[in-house]
C-alpha cells in the first residue's frame, strides 16, 4: 500500500471515530509526507504559529514519535530562537520532545538522540540550509550560530538541553 493510499484509509478512519489514536496516526503519516497539520502542536498545546523550516523540522520529528514542547511561548534565554519573530510573526525556535508516558525512559532518549543524529546528517549534507541551532541530550551532535560544535558536560546551555532536541531556523 502506497503513503498516500495509507493516508488516505487513516483519513477515513478518523473520521469515523474520532480518537485520539486514530488522529494520531493520521497526523504521524501526514507528518511522514512531509504535511504540516497545527494539531500536531496540540498535545502540550504550543503555537503553530512557527516559519516554515520549522515547520518541516516539526514534521520530521512528529514522523520520528516526537512532539513540539515549546515554539514561541514559555521561558526561554534572551535573544533565544524562541523569541525571535520573522517579518510574518511566525516564531524560529522550536523545541522538541516526548510524550508523557516516554519521559524520563531509555525509549524516549534513543529516539530523541536518533532524531537529533539524523538532524545533524541532513544539516551535514546541505538538506537544512536554514539552521542556526541544534541542540539535544547528545553533546557531540550540536550546532550553534550554523556552526557544529561541541558542548561541555554540565554547563547551563547542555543541561537545559537534556530532555529535548531544541532547533532553531533563520527566516
Amino acid at each position: 500500500m502506497t503513503l498516500k493510499q495509507r493516508l488516505k484509509k487513516a483519513r477515513a478512519a478518523y473520521m469515523a471515530r474520532r480518537s485520539s489514536t486514530n488522529l494520531r496516526r493520521y497526523l504521524r503519516l501526514k507528518a511522514t509526507a512531509g504535511r504540516f497539520d497545527s494539531r500536531m502542536c496540540s498535545y502540550y498545546g504550543v503555537s503553530p504559529k512557527v516559519n516554515p523550516a520549522c515547520r518541516r523540522a516539526i514534521c520530521r520529528a512528529y514522523a520520528a514519535g516526537l512532539v513540539p514542547t515549546s515554539t514561541t511561548g514559555g521561558k526561554h534565554a534572551p535573544g533565544s530562537y524562541h523569541t525571535q519573530l520573522n517579518s510574518r510573526g511566525e516564531g524560529r525556535g522550536i523545541d522538541l520532545g516526548l510524550r508523557r508516558d516516554e519521559v524520563g525512559t531509555q525509549k524516549g532518549l534513543k529516539r530523541m538522540e536518533t532524531f537529533q543524529r539524523k538532524e545533524l546528517w541532513r544539516f551535514r549534507h546541505g538538506k537544512l540550509p536554514q539552521m542556526a541551532e541544534l541542540i539535544g541530550p547528545n553533546n557531540f551532535r550540536i550546532v550553534l550560530r550554523g556552526v557544529e560544535t561541541n558542548l561541555v558536560e554540565g554547563n547551563a546551555l547542555e543541561q537545559a538541553h537534556d530532555n529535548h532536541v531544541h532547533e532553531g531556523y533563520h527566516g
